[in-house]
This record gives structure tokens, sequence and C-alpha cells, in this order.
């Protein structure tokens, strides 16, 4: 077939209805999609991680328990009008808006109930009333949207879709435009739900305005005409109704019904990057899948009157179409989804990006159960679908609460939305082998299974293959286990490596951007003028894994502009290392305040590095071979206890996406219910070890103010802790103990097992207090 061909068959098919008003509604899920990821963007941005996760946390709240207020209206209005309609029955018409306006009033009712028990659910699932009042809001704007729901519904029926179309994206993006004007004015939240009331309000009129026009354009009744009809002919629709609103119930429930799980097990944060994947995801996902579900509603039954034969054939084109269109979409999205995070969102929102590509494979399962519920609504097998649904839901949210136990719970949000996608799968497996196997002999049947299952295995190897060259291409995850271009060999004995000077921007372990000073300090440099403060330490003070403005030093500089805040810590630093690096190096500095921020692995001796074990001595960026490295893995996962995972040392050393996958899921964040909290590690060689360079120090500060920083370990540490403090005050230091802030741990980053950039603004906040407090400095 020549180019010419295809492309006069595709200009012939917008010859065809259905296809003509898929791609009116494709259009408009373009600007949709465009805008509602511009309007995330800018949420995210605007409110920062922590205030946007509390927002996705209340929609979930409201949504899920928006769902029981569910009766089924819009699902009758849309299968029965349309119906109606196609004969030009006007009492039938009316009727079923009858119908329609009876069951909102009672949806309409159920909604006023929960806005004025939100505060109280609110308390009692979150100890927060803010969420309850924020609520209220959100279901007074549902309230709004009965009449809008109703008219755009009415619009597809009767087959009105550009104007729908029109009508229904104009609304969305008058509020999300209206939403980030009132967020840019610094209404927070509000300004979010603000703009979508005023917003729904407005087109309330609009709807009145366009039924009037319709009403006269195609002879539908009116409002008097509506009214006259008795309660009593509206019965037959009420029962399916009740059957639609199960079934749209169950679907509804996901995923607002999951996140509002994952709100009660995991921090808000994780709400956030759970609801920003699922956006992202979707991005690929609403290409066409959603048109062409909404669509076939009103069309298979037309269909259906030709033979089981013609609608089969008709939806194996749909779903291999489908499967088709969305693969490149989802392929497309795979590569650019680890730019667009960062670019877009920023670095806060890294955690984001596995999860999204996770996701984003994941619904590459999509397109097999697009079909399901329209084709049970028209063969009138809508409970086998709520049944269905019901299963899948309760697996999702089992997960959730089970594996958020042994996982992140980021990860849990992914096996659950994992098990969503290929549940589906064995009813549509049901459908076609029973439903719709009339007229199908077997070997074609079995040739049909053979294909879409090697179709879906290639999808996936692909899918896999373009992930892993991602991952390469764009330094997310390396397979060399480089170290980063940060350190270099120092000439202070025994010191064996310090930090670079004049660093820019560089990249360290993973998305973060290191820079220092020309003196070798990470920070910025230092002002002749002011008067200096010096924190010691290690990784912990450094801020290891995050960009400069999120260690706990730049909230120090932010509160103490008329000081220089020398941050001399160093990753990997133990107390000796850190004493011997301020005496041959920083003395000079004479500071008014030091700040030793001290980690329980500080005092190991053994933590020292010689020089015959310094990995920077040959190569700091590679220290180990292929060879070698695969042979200290496969010693590794045979040693006792350890999960056997086949081929895991052939993958950790050959697999991007092996490691990307095994680094997000090893290093959890720190929970407080700790089975080793009364487990005593520190041994007296070990605090004899870190007393005698601490006195060192302290001997060499003795003019300088002094607060000495204890981080919190999963242990109590019941005995040693106590003596830490005895020394640290005799030598007239004041103590910020964590234990009392973070309490038993703290939130770590989500590849690794060091404090996240909520957890290091925490400590900063702390500081800055106790200086205030005790007026330490000027």
């Amino acid at each position: 077939m020549t180019v010419l061909k295809i492309i006069r068959r595709l200009y012939n098919y917008r010859e065809i209805p259905f296809v003509r008003d898929i791609f009116t509604m494709q259009i408009g899920r373009l600007v949709y999609s465009g805008a509602t990821f511009a309007a995330s963007i800018a949420f995210a941005r605007i409110l920062g991680l922590e205030q946007y996760g509390l927002y996705a946390v209340v929609i979930a709240f409201v949504s899920t328990f928006k769902t029981f207020t569910n009766l089924g209206q819009t699902t009758t209005l849309l299968v029965f009008f349309a119906e109606e309609y196609g004969k030009k029955n006007k009492k039938g018409m009316a009727r079923v808006l009858k119908n329609f306006l009876q069951v909102s009033f009672v949806h309409v009712m159920l909604l006023c109930t929960l806005a004025i028990i939100s505060k109280t659910l609110a308390i009692i699932f979150y100890n927060n009333s803010l969420i309850g009042s924020f609520a209220i809001a959100i279901f007074v704007f549902h309230m709004l949207e009965v009449a809008n729901s109703g008219m755009l519904l009415i619009l597809q029926a009767i087959r009105r879709i550009r104007l729908k179309t029109i009508l229904e994206q104009a609304a969305v993006i008058a509020a999300l435009i209206l939403g980030v004007v009132l967020l840019l004015l610094g209404y927070g939240i509000w300004g979010i739900i603000i703009g979508q009331l005023i917003t729904s309000a407005l087109f309330v009129v609009v709807s009145a305005f366009v039924y009037r026009r319709m009403m006269k354009e195609h002879n539908l009744p009116k409002l008097r005409e509506i009214l006259r009809v008795k309660s009593s002919e509206t019965q037959e629709y009420l029962k399916q109704g009740l059957w639609f609103a199960a079934d749209k119930s169950i679907g509804n429930m996901y995923p607002n019904g999951l996140f509002f799980v994952l709100s009660l097990v995991a921090p808000v944060s994780t709400v956030g990057i759970a609801r920003i994947a699922l956006q992202l995801t979707s991005l690929s996902s609403s290409m066409i899948l959603p048109q062409v579900a909404e669509l076939s509603t009103t069309v298979l039954a037309n269909i259906k009157s030709k033979g089981i034969n013609a609608l089969r054939k008709n939806i194996a084109k749909v779903i291999k179409h489908s499967l088709v269109v969305h693969a490149l979409f989802s392929i497309g999205a795979i590569i650019a989804i680890p730019f667009l995070i960062p670019l877009f969102y920023g670095l806060e929102y890294s955690p984001t990006i596995p999860i999204t590509l996770w996701l984003i494979l994941l619904s590459l399962a999509n397109p097999l159960s697009i079909m399901n519920s329209p084709l049970l609504r028209i063969f009138r097998k809508v409970h086998y679908s709520i049944i269905w649904g019901i299963v899948t839901l309760a697996a999702m949210v089992t997960a959730i609460i089970v594996f958020s136990k042994v996982t992140t719970p980021e990860m849990s949000f992914v096996i659950a939305y994992a098990l969503g996608q290929f549940l589906p799968i064995l009813l549509s497996v049901y459908i076609f082998r029973i439903i719709l196997n009339k007229g199908i002999g077997k070997s074609e049947n079995m040739k049909k299974i053979f294909v879409n299952t090697t179709m879906l295995i290639i999808s996936l190897t692909l899918s896999f293959l373009v992930l892993e060259a991602g991952l390469r291409i764009t330094g997310i995850q390396r397979i060399n286990h480089r170290r980063p271009h940060l350190h270099r060999i120092s000439n202070v004995l025994h010191l064996n490596y310090e930090l670079l000077p004049n660093l820019r921007n560089e990249r360290g372990y993973n998305w973060e951007k290191v820079s220092s000073n020309s003196l070798g300090e990470r920070g910025l440099e230092p002002d002749s003028n002011k008067k200096n403060i010096a924190v010691l330490g290690d990784s912990f003070a450094f801020g290891f894994g995050l960009n400069n403005d999120k260690t706990n030093s730049h909230y120090l500089r932010e509160a103490f502009p008329k000081y220089n805040i020398r941050n001399l810590s160093v990753s990997g630093y133990n107390v000796e290392q850190m004493v011997r690096a301020y005496l041959e190096k920083h003395e000079d500095i004479k500071p008014d305040l030091v700040i030793l921020q001290f980690y329980w692995n500080d005092m190991d001796p053994s933590s020292f590095l010689t020089d015959e074990k310094n990995p920077w001595v040959d190569n700091w960026n590679r220290y180990l071979t292929k060879d070698t490295e695969f042979e200290r893995m496969k010693a590794d996962i045979t040693k006792p206890g350890t999960i056997k995972i086949p081929f895991k040392a052939w993958l950790q050393t050959n697999s991007a996406t092996f490691n990307f996958v095994e680094k997000r899921t090893k290093w959890l964040p720190f929970r407080k219910h700790i089975d080793s909290t009364f487990v005593e590690s520190i041994s007296d060689e070990n605090l004899e070890f870190y007393e005698k360079w601490f006195v060192k120090l302290s001997e060499t500060i003795k003019d300088s103010e002094k607060i000495f920083v204890i981080w919190p370990e999963t242990s109590l540490h019941f005995k040693s802790k106590p003596r830490l403090h005895a020394m640290a005050e005799k030598h007239g230091w004041h103590v910020l103990d964590l234990y009392e802030i973070l309490g038993m741990g703290y939130e770590s980053l989500y590849w690794d097992w060091h404090p996240n950039a909520s957890a290091q603004k925490s400590v900063g906040e702390a500081l800055v207090k106790i200086i205030q407090d005790n007026q330490i400095i000027n």
C-alpha cells in the first residue's frame, strides 16, 4: 500500500461519524491534558511537596466519600436519553430527564450531609480539621456541577460533540487558570478551590442558556413538560440507574480510594508523589482510551443488532488499534518523563520518576480491558463488572496496606496499580470466551489469543529496552558503580581525601547538585567582613544526596545573614578526620560558633580510610572493576538468610533497570516503631576513641560557642547516649538531641538511607531555634 493510499484512507475515515466524534473528543482531551499538566506543574511548584501532598489528600478524601452519593443518574441519562432521542420520543426524553432531576436532588442532599460532617470525618481519619474545611468547599462545588454534567451529557446524547467538547474544556481551563492566579496571589490551597467554585457557578448559567437553545433546535422537552411526568413513570430507570451507579462507584474508587488508603499509611508527600505519577501516566493513556470507552456506550448497541460476529470483529479492531496507539504514546512518555519531571516540577519531585515509569509500563495492558464495561452493559450483565470491580478494588487496597509494611509506600502503590491493570484482563477473557464466542472457531480463537499474547510480550520487551537505554543515556542509573567527581586526594596526612574546591552545580550521587567555594567548603565564598559559624560533620551535616539549598546549613544561612556559614563537613569522615581537617585546614577562621553534628558511625575507628584502603588513590571515578564487583555481589547474595533471586549478581552488574528498582526499594524511610530500639551497639572502645578527638576539638575552640547535635538512629542507645550528653556538657557544649525532634529515625531519601530534604529542614529549624532561644550569638 502506497503512502498516498494510506493518507487517502485516513482522510476518508473522517466521514465515519464515530471516528469524527472520537477525533473531536480527542482534540478536547489533548487541550485538557495540556492544561491539567501545566496546572499541576504550577500547583506543585507554588504549593511545594508538603502542601501539594495535603491537597492530594483532600481530593482523595472528598472523592472517596463522594463515591457513596452516586445513584447512577448520569449514566442513566446518557444511555436512555440517547435511546429516546434516537426514537424522537419527546415524552420518553421527558421521563428520563424527570428521573435525572429526582435522583440528582437526592444526590445533592447526600452531598450536603457529607459537607456537614466533613470536619468530624477529617478529625477521625487525620486528626486535622483543616482537611474537613477544604472538603466542605469541594462538596459545594460538586453540588453545582450536577447541572453542568447533566447539560454535557445531553449534548453527547444528541451528538453535539463539538459543542460539548468546547464547553467542557472551557470550564476546566477557566478553573485551572483562575486557580493558578489565586495561588500566585497567596491563597494557597484555598485559591484552587475558590477558582473551581467561581467557574462552576458561572457555567450553571451557561448550561441553562445552552439547554434553552438546544430545546428549540432539537425539540427537547421543556421544564414544565418534564415536571408533569409522574414519578411512577420513572421507576424503570431507577433500578437500572442503581446498577449503573454500583458499577461506576466501584470504578470511581480508583484511584481516589487508593489515595485515601495510601494517605492513612504514608506521609502526605507520598500521596502527592503518587498523584503526580498517576497524572503523568494518564497523559499517555488518555490520548485515545477514554474517548473510545465513552463513545462505545452509545455505539455498541447499534453494532450488536448486526450479529455477534460483527460485534466481535469491530471490538477486536478497536482493541488492536488502541494497543498500538497506546504503546506508541507510552514509549514516548517513558523516554520523556525522566527529563520532564526535574525540568518542570523541580528536583524536589524526583522521587516521582521511578513510580511514573513503573505505572506507564503497567498501563500497557489497559487497552485489553477497555471494552469490559460497555459490553457488559449492552448484554445486561453489569453485575459481573460490579462483582469483579469489588474483587479488584479489595485486592488493590490489601496490597497497599500489606506491602507498605515491607517496602516503601510508593512501591506498594505500584503493586496495587499492577493488580488494577491485570485483574480486569481476566474478566475480558471471560467476556470474549463466553459472551462473544458464538460463531468463532476454536482454531481461530487460539490464533487470536496467540497473536495478542505475542503483541503484549513484544510491547513489554520493547518498553523494557527503551527504559534500560533511557536510564543509561540520561545517567539516572549506571551499572559501572562510578563515584561522582566530587573529591580529590588530600595533602593532609591521614586525611586521605577532601571535597574539591570551585565545584559549580556538579552532579552528585543522584540528581543533586553540589557547589563548593575556593576553599573546598560546601557553600558560598566567605565574606571577609562577616563573622563565621563553622559546621563540622560527615554526610549528614554535608547534606548527602541533596542540593546545597536543602541542607540544614542553608537554613542557618537564611536565619543569620550577618554570618558566613562555613560547612566544613565531608561525607564519610569519622571524628578523627573531622578534627584533623579542622586543625590543619580551617583553624584560622576563628568561628564565633561551632556546630558539630554527630551520627553513630562517627565513633567507629574502622571507618577511617588508611592510604592502602583509600578508593580515591587509584581512580576515584571507578575504584572496582566489573569482575571484582561481580564477585563481591555474588558473595553477598549467597550469605545465609539472603533472599535468592536467580541471576541476581549478573543483573546487578549488567542491568540498569534492576539496579534502579533495587536501589529505590532498598532504603526505606526510618520508622518510629523499630524492633532494635533497646539494642546497644556502641562499645566502650568506640566511646573512648570518640572522646579522645572530641576533647581535642573542644580545647582548640574553647573561646567559641559550641552546639553538639545528635542525629537519631534505629536504636535509643540508652547507655551510650547519656554518656555523650554528659561528655558534651562537661566541655561547655549546648546539646541538641534530635531524638526529641525527629523521634526514632527520620525521613530518608527515596533511594538511600540518608535524611531527605524534609528532615534536613527540621534540623535546620531546630538549630535556629536553639541559637535564638539561648542567645548563643547576636
